[in-house]
């Protein structure tokens, strides 16, 4: 009994090792399965378009915006107003049943081979989330964010000590007056300093992309219309995470139905 006893305490401390060698090292695996760059993220799209694979590559697919589902279109309620009426649940959705209904549309309306013969294009599209970046309008050099509040602060110290005032005093809170205008001298001088200088500025705050988006537009056996209308297939991809993974899957624009009945 003691052998016995000896060994399940070495068992146990080995077990817990594996399961949380697992634990912290899938979610580097799978990293280092998605694509490096937006070319290599595009030809997996279509590789797996093409095979109807998902699984392997489900966290390039899972983090995205799922794209339209062609079985609620055919339905004639868009998706957003199918997972308010409950048709669709939000947050529940099955992601691989639409990215194969997906195909499978594309299949009917372009042929059998329409994801072996498929033509694309790039194009950056400008990213849902922006970031504050501060640089030295000198030189373009981007600087933290102390670094440019600290020689803001300089430049403005020194055109207090230049004009004679307190440089606080510049970005103080004016008086308002009944029409709008500011009538107080005081306060008039320390506006007209304030314009005089401001384009000197030795930084400047830009807003930038938070990551790369880019739109991919695609044609399939040369055509980038179907024979029924549906138009500018698309999808869209960000390396939002260091990795390039889908954005929003495929989207389309559907055919303009003409009003029937008198207008």
């Amino acid at each position: 009994m003691k052998i016995i006893t000896k060994g399940i305490w070495v068992i146990v401390p080995l077990i817990l090792i594996i399961v949380i060698g697992i634990f912290f090292v899938s979610p580097i695996l799978n990293a280092a399965n998605l694509p490096d760059t937006r070319e290599e993220a595009v030809k997996l799209y279509l590789e797996c378009m093409a095979k109807g694979e998902f699984d392997k590559y489900i966290k390039f697919f899972s983090s995205a915006a799922v794209g339209k589902d062609p079985s609620v279109l055919n339905s004639g309620i868009p998706l957003e107003e199918a997972e308010k009426k409950g048709i669709v649940q939000a947050k529940k959705i099955d992601t691989i049943s639409i990215l194969q209904r997906q195909r499978e549309f594309v299949t009917t309306l372009f042929g059998k081979d329409a994801w072996m013969n498929v033509e694309y294009s790039i194009k950056d599209i400008k990213s849902p989330e922006v970031k504050e970046q501060w640089v030295e309008k000198a030189s373009g050099k981007v600087i933290s964010e102390n670094e440019g509040r600290k020689k803001l602060k300089e430049y403005w110290d020194n055109v207090g000590l230049k004009e004679h005032i307190n440089a606080k005093d510049i970005f103080s809170d004016m008086p308002a007056e009944k029409n709008g205008e500011v009538k107080d001298q005081k306060h008039l001088k320390l506006l007209q300093i304030k314009e005089k200088y401001a384009m000197n500025e030795p930084v400047e705050v830009q807003l930038v992309p938070y990551y790369s988006t880019c739109e991919v537009k695609l044609k399939f056996n040369g055509k980038d219309a179907a024979p029924s209308g549906e138009y500018d297939f698309r999808f869209s991809i960000s390396n939002k995470n260091g990795k390039w993974i889908l954005h929003e899957g495929l989207n389309w624009t559907l055919p303009e139905v003409e009003p029937e009945g008198d207008i």
